[in-house]
C-alpha cells in the first residue's frame, strides 16, 4: 500500500516578541529575541582605562562593579545599564549608582556573558563580556538618543583600530545595538511583557 503524503502543517504565526521596559521612565526597551536580549538603536559611548596603568580621568580609579580594574588589566568588555533593585545591598553599598540605574529595562546578568557589538556594518564581540553596571538613566541627554552601552577604549578600538586609546577614552560615540548572548534565561517572569 503506498504510502499518503502528510498533511500539509499549519502555518505556525511567529511569537509575539517579549519587550523588556523595565519601570517605563528609561529612553531604551530591550527585545528578547530567542534565548538573546537585544538592545537597539541607541548611543554608545567609552568608560576606564586601557591597563598598564592608563586612564584618561584621574578621577577614576578603574575599579568596576565586576571587582575587575580597567586601568591596571587591559580589559575588551561592555558596562550595560542592569536594573539595580536585582542587586542586593547595592542601595546601601552604592547609593548614587543604585538609583542611577534602577528600573533599567535590563536583568542582572551574570559578569562576563558575552555581547555581541554592532555599529553600522561591523560587528564584534567583546572577549571579556560585561565588566561593568552603567551608563546611568542621567547619561541620556536627549531621549530619542538613548545611552545603554559603554565600551572600554579596548573594546572601541575594535571599531576605530586606528585611534589612539586616549582619544577613544574621551570622544569615542557611536550608534549602534548589541545582543546579550543567552541573555534571557536571566530575566524575571514578571518581567516578559508582550509589547
Amino acid at each position: 500500500m503506498p504510502k499518503k503524503p502528510p498533511k500539509p502543517r499549519p502555518a505556525v504565526a511567529a511569537a509575539p516578541s517579549k519587550i523588556l521596559k523595565g519601570d517605563g521612565t528609561w529612553a531604551f526597551q530591550a527585545e528578547i529575541d530567542g534565548d538573546d536580549i537585544v538592545v537597539k538603536d541607541i548611543v554608545i559611548t567609552c568608560f576606564g582605562g586601557w591597563g598598564d596603568g592608563n586612564i584618561d580621568d584621574p578621577q577614576d580609579s578603574g575599579r568596576t562593579a565586576s571587582h575587575r580594574n580597567t586601568k591596571t588589566e587591559r580589559i575588551e568588555g561592555v558596562a550595560i545599564p542592569m536594573d539595580s533593585a536585582q542587586f542586593p545591598g547595592m542601595e546601601n553599598s552604592d547609593a548614587g549608582g543604585y538609583h542611577a540605574l534602577l528600573g533599567s529595562p535590563l536583568p542582572k546578568i551574570p559578569w562576563g556573558t558575552q555581547v555581541q557589538v554592532t555599529v553600522g556594518q561591523k560587528t564584534f564581540t567583546p572577549k571579556d563580556g560585561i565588566v561593568d553596571l552603567g551608563p546611568g538613566k542621567g547619561a541620556t541627554r536627549n531621549p530619542p538618543e538613548p545611552h545603554a552601552l559603554d565600551l572600554t577604549p579596548l573594546a572601541a578600538a575594535l571599531f576605530q583600530p586606528d585611534t589612539p586609546l586616549r582619544t577613544l577614552a574621551r570622544n569615542f560615540e557611536e550608534r549602534g545595538s548589541y545582543r546579550i548572548v543567552g541573555g534571557a534565561k536571566f530575566v524575571p517572569d514578571e518581567s516578559r511583557k508582550s509589547g
